[in-house]
């Protein structure tokens, strides 16, 4: 599978990239800003925009009307209501202003017990499944939810639209989990505004598979980056998925 070659064989690029990115000193990010061809590989995770009112990074998962991102991206941050989901947009593959596919949200699944605070100090339950107005197109291949759950110690790729990159897909690689407490996933990646709702990667034996979503930061210093702590997906999903069965 493409995919999966990507993410193994791609590993050596994006890790030259990212030396060349830390070398650049203390305020380099370690996110890589994809090419193009790189970023086609990925069509699957795109930008979710947020009634006119600002983006986070969300991917097609397991289905493909189906997107999984943060919770609190769902939500105003002005009031902490949340979006009516047809002002929900999903750009899959965004570039520029470009993308492969624009499919706004239908409904809305919750992670049980999430409670929207502007400060996101808990998220431990900040995941949202977004059922979308219609399928992605043939071609558009969702990712697969991990097989088994996400532990410490594990390898990752974080796929994101950042802030301070809107307009293009980044990747950073060979990041790791460092600690799970729970469904909360502590990591040493890169997060800056804009990157909740990314996916955590790893190699499955049938291609990627999605661990988690970044949630919020810790540690941030003065340029706004910090590490991702992320929320499991193996913890909500099942629950996510019946959400939209689920009366009111």
């Amino acid at each position: 599978m493409r995919l999966n070659r990507r993410l193994h064989a791609g590993a050596a690029t994006l890790a030259t990239a990212l030396a060349a990115a830390t070398a650049a000193g203390a305020g380099g990010s370690a996110r890589v800003l994809l090419s193009a061809e790189a970023q086609a590989e990925w069509a699957a995770v795109g930008r979710l925009n947020t009634a006119g009112q600002g983006h986070c990074t969300a991917t097609l998962i397991a289905a493909p009307d189906l997107a999984v991102t943060a919770a609190h991206c769902v939500h105003a941050p002005a009031t902490g209501a949340p979006y009516l989901p047809h002002r929900l947009h999903f750009l899959a593959g965004w570039r520029t202003g470009r993308f492969a596919a624009h499919l706004p949200g239908a409904a809305v699944a919750l992670a049980e017990g999430f409670v929207y605070t502007p400060r996101r100090g808990d998220p431990r339950h900040d995941i949202a499944l977004i059922r979308l107005d219609g399928p992605a197109p043939q071609g558009l291949t969702p990712l697969s939810p991990a097989r088994h759950p996400a532990i410490a110690g594990e390898r990752v790729t974080v796929l994101s639209y950042g802030r301070d990159r809107p307009e293009a897909l980044s990747a950073e690689t060979g990041c790791s989990i460092i600690a799970r407490h729970g469904p909360v996933l502590l990591t040493d990646c890169e997060a800056v505004p804009g990157v909740s709702g990314a996916p955590l990667l790893r190699a499955g034996p049938d291609g990627p598979e999605v661990l988690g979503v970044v949630s919020t930061s810790a540690g941030v210093d003065a340029a706004g980056r910090g590490r991702a702590i992320a929320v499991a997906l193996d913890a909500h999903l099942p629950a996510l998925l019946a959400g939209f069965d689920t009366p009111g």
